[in-house]
């Protein structure tokens, strides 16, 4: 299953990739063109605005391009002026026709594996497609702890007491001198650039936990001097951590592994955990309503 996942999920995020840099150089080029002809402020115009606007200059000018070859005139407008624009306009949105191609593609072979019905579905905020990069980049089988999740995602503590970044000290050096990361990039941008901000937007229960520990933060002296975007951060990847928790609970128990271990730090360093959240104890769910040993059970080999 995870072979069939992987490619798509790395075709959707490169073409995700050309077309958000295509989609910039249109926006720029609608701002800077509409500034000048309407006397309009930029800094008011907003991006899903602007392309719906390209959108509709780009389907009536299609309508009169066959006729393109015949006059040698094109039927441009005050926002697309040439052919060179008109075919920089066409392979947008014909990237985001294949993008949906993917997604579509995506979703019928994400929605085949197991964990989707057992718990990725039940949890607000996660899609196919986030469920898609989970799947790829996660080998659950070489997870023995819920905190190997957080190391491969970049999301661990670093010897030097700081969270794990693309530092030269927390990277390691390969056979021919490079520098390397430790960690999984894609799924750490993922995860934190994209997930965190989902969770937070659809008011999911993650996202209680995220104003909780941000709340905290604000509120202890230890972080008065920290910016308001570094808290944020903190808030984010302890979110992040929880969510990648019961997500190991959860699919560790649909693989039928009946011995689940506790946190590696509690089990191996003795470190008691404050934290109230089922995340962090072993066999609970952070998401209401939510029981591995039961919901995930039924769908997975019979958990006892």
């Amino acid at each position: 299953m995870r072979e069939k996942i992987e490619p798509l999920v790395k075709s959707l995020h490169c073409t995700q990739r050309v077309r958000i840099s295509i989609g910039h150089r249109l926006v720029a080029n609608f701002k800077a063109r509409v500034a000048d002809v309407k006397n309009v402020d930029i800094e008011v115009l907003k991006r899903p605005e602007i392309i719906k606007e390209i959108r509709e200059s780009y389907g009536s000018i299609s309508i009169g391009v066959a006729e393109t070859l015949k006059n040698r005139k094109f039927p441009g407008d005050h926002i697309i002026t040439s052919e060179t624009e008109y075919e920089f306009t066409k392979m947008y949105f014909e990237l985001e026709k294949l993008e949906k191609s993917i997604t579509k593609e995506l979703k019928v072979w994400v929605e085949e594996h197991p964990l989707w019905d057992a718990w990725l579905a039940k949890v607000p905020g996660v899609g196919p497609a986030m469920a898609g990069v989970l799947l790829s980049e996660i080998d659950i089988n070489r997870a023995k702890y819920p905190s190997s999740l957080w190391q491969l995602a970049g999301l661990d503590v670093a010897k030097d007491g700081r969270g794990r970044q693309k530092f030269r000290e927390h990277c390691v050096k390969t056979e021919d001198g490079r520098l390397r990361r430790v960690y999984n990039a894609f799924l750490k941008s993922k995860l934190m650039g994209v997930q965190a901000e989902v969770f937070i937007k659809k008011k999911s229960p993650y996202a209680e936990i995220y104003y909780d520990y941000k709340h905290r933060l604000q509120n202890s002296p230890k972080f008065k001097k920290n910016s308001k975007m570094h808290i944020h951060l903190m808030s984010c990847r302890y979110m992040i951590k929880i969510f990648l928790a019961d997500l190991f609970y959860a699919w560790k128990t649909l693989e039928g592994q009946k011995d689940l271990p506790e946190m590696y730090s509690s089990e191996k360093l003795g470190i008691e955990h404050s934290s109230d959240y089922p995340g962090f104890k072993l066999g609970k769910s952070s998401l209401p309503g939510i029981d591995y040993k039961t919901d995930v059970g039924r769908v997975g080999p019979t958990v006892e």
